[in-house]
């Protein structure tokens, strides 16, 4: 399936099924920037929590949550580490939420799907595969060959069975293909006082 693609094309069985269960939890983000507004996409982890890259709200850490066109204010609540995983606090939020696996969990080959908000309206469902975990500095990433555009950073990357494995971060070309990049979910990082 190619990015900016409506679930129902393209998309396998298995996609509709993921899509089913983890589109009522993905919401797209909105933060200030200093030339407008920057927009991606959030995943509802805990009751008014939202996993999103941190890229998305910098430089001011505060943003709007959309779930069904209605916004929520959002404050910076905790970063992963160094990482690019940001929680948003968004009180008032009120979605569904979805199960958390460890990437120890993947095999090579194994689909996954990446769900985000691109333009801010309506998730988006993307099929790939896992390829493996990949090093950037002192950072680990999943690299999979879903086909993200503009507007997905922040969304998840989702195993078979709907559980959260990642949120996606930066897309990579080369010769051999486009490949994006996800910061693993650890479990305990939803699980935010």
């Amino acid at each position: 399936m190619q990015a900016g693609c409506a679930p129902g094309l393209f998309v396998s069985g298995p996609g509709r099924e993921v899509y089913a269960r983890v589109a009522p939890s993905v919401v797209a983000v909105e933060a200030s920037a200093q030339r407008g507004l920057r927009v991606g996409s959030g995943v509802t982890v805990a009751p008014g929590r939202v996993l999103t890259a941190c890229h998305v709200l910098e430089p001011s850490g505060n943003a709007v949550v959309r779930r069904a066109g209605k916004p929520h204010s959002a404050r910076l609540s905790r970063r992963q580490g160094t990482s690019d995983l940001c929680e948003l606090a968004a009180p008032g939020l009120h979605a569904p939420t979805v199960e958390i696996s460890p990437v120890s969990d993947l095999r090579p080959g194994e689909p996954l799907f990446a769900v985000g908000i691109p333009g801010g309206y309506v998730p988006e469902l993307s099929e790939g595969a896992f390829i493996g975990v990949a090093g950037r500095g002192d950072e680990t990433y999943i690299q999979s060959s879903s086909r993200i555009a503009p507007g997905w950073s922040g969304g998840g990357v989702f195993d078979e069975r709907g559980r959260l494995v990642g949120v996606l971060t930066f897309v990579l070309s080369s010769p051999a293909g486009e490949f994006n990049y996800a910061v693993p979910v650890i479990p305990q990082a939803a699980s935010g006082p």
